[in-house]
């Protein structure tokens, strides 16, 4: 018997007829992590607050899994005989940049996300400047990306909160 064939048996038929994995919350928080990369460029409409903070700890924890491998990836290459192929000096330091292409990937949805939760609060995106005034800027804009957002219709859309959370749909990842 195949995984396939115990999953399929010991689950229950979804909205669409397709068994649904036992761990539908592994398929969830996977669909919720990359949500705002689903949404990559997009600045219109509000954002959660908590959708917001967790994608920023998201990003966090995962720029904390990948930095040692940063650092290590230097170290297995000049044990796989590989020293040659990791550039000396400055740039051999780096070791893999595994931290900056996640940062390089992530930099456009943090900014339609960050975008999207200042929609909610009622603020423009181009209120995003304030982070360039010296001594406090970026202080003001964290306070501003901690505020509840607006209740109810604001200029840039319907309140995120009255929707309900999205959902994943049977044996959607399978399709």
């Amino acid at each position: 018997m195949s995984l396939a064939d115990g999953w399929h048996r010991n689950s229950t038929a979804g909205a669409r007829g397709t068994a649904q994995p036992p761990i539908t919350w592994l398929y969830e928080l996977a669909r919720h992590v990359t949500r705002p990369y689903r949404r990559y460029a997009d600045f219109e409409g509000r954002e959660r607050r908590s959708d917001y903070w967790s994608f920023i700890f998201n990003l966090n924890i995962a720029m904390m899994l990948l930095f040692p491998l940063d650092r290590a990836l230097p170290e297995w290459a000049g044990l796989a005989g590989l020293e040659d192929a990791i550039p000396s000096g400055a740039a051999g330091q780096v070791g893999s940049n595994a931290v900056g292409i996640l940062l390089l990937a992530s930099l456009v949805p943090l900014l339609a996300a960050t975008v999207r939760r200042l929609h909610d609060t009622d603020r423009r995106g181009t209120s995003l400047w304030i982070v360039l005034i010296p001594y406090g800027g970026w202080l003001a804009m964290l306070w501003i990306l901690a505020l509840p957002g607006s209740h109810g219709l604001n200029s840039f859309g319907d309140d995120p909160r009255d929707r309900p959370p999205e959902r994943l749909a049977d044996a959607e990842l399978f399709d």
